[in-house]
């Protein structure tokens, strides 16, 4: 299991078009992208902007217990509240609810195996 502790002192820069803001990645529920356009959800309900691939992020974020649900969103897992096996939906502590592609849902499922 990931110890979220290693999580606690990372951090992210987010550079919008006029401001740059540094992100802690505990604070981060999960990523959307839409292009080069990463949208950061904040567990305080803020977000921020990052301008490169999702790839990128995923392999930067991975170590810190984020995994990749889908072709366009990173959850943090450290945020699951709960996952239903039957549609591949899963839901943050903030209700917020995703569904997981069949791929991303074995990366769910060995997220929670290993």
């Amino acid at each position: 299991m990931i110890d979220y502790n290693a999580q606690d002192n990372i951090a992210i820069v987010a550079q919008e078009k006029t401001k740059t803001t540094q992100v802690f990645v505990h604070d981060v529920m999960y990523a959307h992208c839409d292009a080069y356009i990463i949208d950061l959800h904040l567990c305080n309900n803020e977000t921020c902007t990052l301008s490169q691939s999702l790839k990128a992020l995923e392999a930067q974020l991975h170590p810190y217990g984020f995994v990749r649900i889908s072709r366009n969103t990173l959850v943090n897992m450290r945020y699951v509240k709960m996952c239903c096996c039957e549609d591949r939906k899963i839901q943050l502590t903030n209700e917020k609810v995703f569904t997981a592609s069949k791929t991303g849902w074995r990366h769910v499922r060995d997220f929670f195996c290993a």
